[in-house]
């Protein structure tokens, strides 16, 4: 299923046009295709702190990154295919049913395969205020890239990013304009996204008791 259909903003298949899109809405990157006859398509909503992109990719290449990352944590959810990450010399794989997430600063590599997935992309300030919100003391953000744990949490992460963009295509939705469902979508993505960070890093990190459970326990006592 085509998400974001009416959303469509760049198809092609000319590898250099693709590279050149790229870098402007991406990140600065170097593509050689390796098999097979190129071809990339990409839906895309800007939101307020974050976008969501149906990106079709239909060859296989070798993409490597200019630099290290801009400030944008970015989720991979698959619908078919697969990417082999290079995330700082380490090596996941994203495809249906495996979230692999790209923060800032990282130096990143790709082996792309023919794929369609969903890329919520999501502005750096935003989620550190929601990973301080739900801990004391933040992790570093090299630790908060590669494969998320499979759980309910990334579970129902993926499920609200799949329902949003499918909202973002009807023209009736509260959501397919700007204004407060817009913000709290994203709010609910920000947060549900610090819930999974909170299972890669609950050994390094100091987590904040919620504030409902703080009044219950100061009434106890």
């Amino acid at each position: 299923m085509e998400l974001l259909s009416r959303h469509r903003i760049f198809q092609t298949d000319d590898p250099q046009a693709g590279e050149q899109f790229a870098n402007r809405i991406w990140e600065r990157n170097k593509t050689r295709v390796t098999d097979g006859n190129y071809g990339l398509r990409w839906n895309h909503v800007d939101l307020s702190r974050s976008s969501l992109s149906q990106v079709a990719f239909d060859c296989s290449a070798d993409l490597k990154v200019e630099g290290a990352l801009s400030d944008r944590f970015r989720l991979h959810f698959h619908q078919s295919g697969l990417v082999l990450h290079n995330v700082n010399g380490h090596e996941v794989v994203s495809a249906p049913g495996n979230t692999v997430v790209h923060a800032p600063g990282i130096d990143l590599q790709l082996e792309l395969q023919p794929f369609n997935l969903l890329l919520v992309s999501l502005d750096g300030d935003f989620v550190r205020s929601a990973m301080a919100q739900r801990f004391g003391k933040l992790p570093p953000i090299e630790r908060l890239a590669g494969a998320l744990p499979r759980s309910g949490r990334s579970e129902t992460l993926q499920s609200t990013a799949f329902w949003l963009a499918r909202e973002l295509d009807l023209p009736h939705s509260p959501l397919a304009q700007p204004g407060k469902p817009r913000v709290h979508a994203e709010r609910l993505l920000v947060s549900l996204f610090a819930e999974c960070l909170s299972e890669v890093v609950s050994h390094g990190a100091e987590p904040i008791r919620d504030i409902g459970e703080t009044h219950v326990h100061r009434a106890m006592e």
